[in-house]
């Protein structure tokens, strides 16, 4: 069972989270009653979400997806039904929380009008200055479109001869924005030149993980150079898989391990690439390490049911969840890495104290009884082994 001191309930299934300066955006709803609605929150301390702060009403269709303008000015959510829509936000002077509405009639009529051609949008993605997006959709194609005028610039064929729906899309910040990161649903990642929409490659999979079904994938600039993560999905387990990419462009596949017993649903790579969050259907969270690709943090059952999607806050100190149980858990990340620190820091402070005293009580006794102190040291550091031996030896 979930905490109830870090799990908040939102009165509707939710479905996305995003995170702008310090407010948090949720998007969720459905049918039979339940509001579609865009939910503001704001952390209360290190370990707890506000109530709804604010809240936008997006109609009779629920919003499944949702992304955030770079510029924190706009937002884009999809609708089950299919199609798109613009949501406008204002920051008044004199109003604490920023404002959410419709935009000018000619962006919604924009909006309407790139809706037509697209149908039911499985994902979205901002390029890094905010002038592309790419929508991911239920036919297999990713569609570049400019920003704001909404117009399409071009197609990927992601899927192909297969007709997977893309399950995500997300431009490549390692590569200025210049290729994007597609993941259909047969579990393969292609990249693409944004330039002249053509595929580059297909991202090599381990060959000792069979039907490994990537999730998302995402890049990175770290000390040693281009790296592109991808969570996957294989016989109910979830991995995080490491690419690296050489001087010459090439892509090699550089590790992969297992972070949870149970498929990941939602996946998200820190700020700063030191982190990496995902979700499960069974409610949990984990946060792994980009380093070694270990599991540093896992809270079971943070939900009462499916987690759907996982956010950093802007400053990497927590994650925040939302499941369709209408519920949002906010985790500390840095909270108790700090407390590890400090418990290794005194178990050392200890053992070197306990040495010291061993070793003093050793030399008093050294001479008079220099076998039997020979006996007591055996489980002695080397180190210390070594100097009482010596002593002793000379003592006999």
């Amino acid at each position: 069972m979930p905490k109830s001191d870090t799990l908040q309930k939102y009165g509707a299934p939710l479905y996305a989270i995003e995170w702008f300066n310090s407010i948090g955006y949720m998007c969720g709803g459905g049918n039979m009653g339940i509001e579609n609605k865009i939910v503001m929150v704001q952390r209360a301390g290190d370990s707890k979400l506000t109530e709804e702060v604010a809240k936008f009403n997006v109609g009779q269709d629920a919003p499944y997806r949702m992304k955030m303008h770079p510029s924190g000015k706009s937002m884009v959510i999809s609708l089950a039904t299919g199609g798109i829509k613009v949501i406008q936000i204002t920051t008044k002077d004199n109003e604490a929380l920023p404002v959410l509405s419709w935009p000018s009639p000619s962006v919604m009529s924009a909006a309407e009008k790139c809706s037509s051609f697209l149908g039911v949008i499985k994902c979205m993605s901002f390029s890094s200055d905010g002038t592309l997006l790419a929508l991911g959709t239920e036919d297999g194609k990713v569609h570049i479109i400019s920003w704001p005028t909404l117009k399409r610039q071009g197609e990927l064929d992601v899927s192909k001869d297969r007709r997977k729906a893309v399950r995500n899309v997300d431009f490549s910040s390692a590569h200025s924005d210049g290729i994007v990161l597609a993941v259909d649903e047969s579990g393969s990642c292609s990249l693409w030149n944004v330039e002249d929409m053509q595929m580059l490659c297909l991202l090599e999979k381990p060959s000792d993980i069979p039907r490994l079904s990537l999730f998302r994938c995402v890049s990175t600039i770290d000390h040693k150079g281009i790296a592109l993560y991808a969570a996957g999905n294989s016989k109910g387990n979830g991995y995080i898989v490491r690419w690296r990419q050489a001087d010459d462009g090439a892509l090699t596949l550089d590790c992969v391990r297992k972070v949870v017993a149970c498929p990941i649903s939602g996946f998200e790579l820190s700020h700063n690439g030191a982190k990496i969050a995902v979700v499960t259907p069974d409610a949990d969270q984990c946060l792994v390490s980009t380093e070694s690709l270990k599991t540093e943090k896992h809270v079971k059952g943070a939900h009462m049911t499916f987690a759907t999607a996982v956010a950093f806050t802007p400053d990497d100190s927590a994650i925040v969840s939302v499941s369709a149980d209408a519920s949002a858990t906010l985790t500390n990340v840095s909270q108790e890495r700090a407390f590890g620190s400090i418990s290794a820091l005194i178990l050392l402070v200890c053992f070197v104290t306990l040495m010291a005293v061993l070793i003093h009580v050793s030399r008093q006794y050294i001479e008079s009884y220099p076998d039997i102190v020979l006996y007591m040291i055996d489980y002695l550091p080397e180190w210390a082994r070594q100097a009482l031996q010596s002593q002793a030896k000379h003592a006999g």
